[in-house]
């Protein structure tokens, strides 16, 4: 990692000239700029970029549906490794919470501000082969399917 976070220092123009990755803030500083990139390079699609922010972009890649967009829950379920989808469910998870949070606390001091739905967080995941995409399936379908072996 630490030549991913020499990268992101140059590709950030972050300009940090001493890159102790066990300071806080020069960590959450990289580990910061590295997932705004991510999401940049995954088209905003959030599942994607926690995905690759943990197992590596070449990774998600290859875990990206072919013929098809998937809802982002039910793509996150499909993600081979055990650790990489426990940590982007977490990830989520604590996003939504904070995001739900923000909205009520905005919400008590009546600002006029409009609260995005919770669920944009879950954009569908898009096919790695647009040219054979099929509509999204309803999340029920696609585990149908999963479990009858199509």
């Amino acid at each position: 990692m630490p030549n991913t976070a020499r990268w992101i220092n140059r590709k950030a123009d972050l300009g940090l000239t001493t890159m102790n990755l066990h300071d806080p803030t020069t960590s959450i500083t990289l580990g910061a700029a590295y997932l705004s990139y991510l999401k940049d390079k995954f088209n905003g699609q959030l599942p994607l970029a926690i995905a690759a922010y943990n197992a590596g972009p070449g990774r998600v890649r290859q875990w990206l549906p072919e013929d098809r967009n998937l809802p982002g829950d039910v793509w996150v379920d499909t993600i081979l490794f055990d650790e990489t989808r426990n940590y982007v469910r977490a990830v989520l998870s604590a996003t939504m919470i904070y995001a739900w949070r923000e909205s009520k606390e905005r919400e008590s001091n009546k600002s006029s501000q409009n609260t995005d739905n919770l669920l944009t967080l879950l954009t569908p995941v898009q096919a790695s082969n647009p040219t054979t995409l099929s509509s999204v399936k309803p999340a029920a379908t696609v585990v149908a399917e999963r479990v009858a072996g199509n």
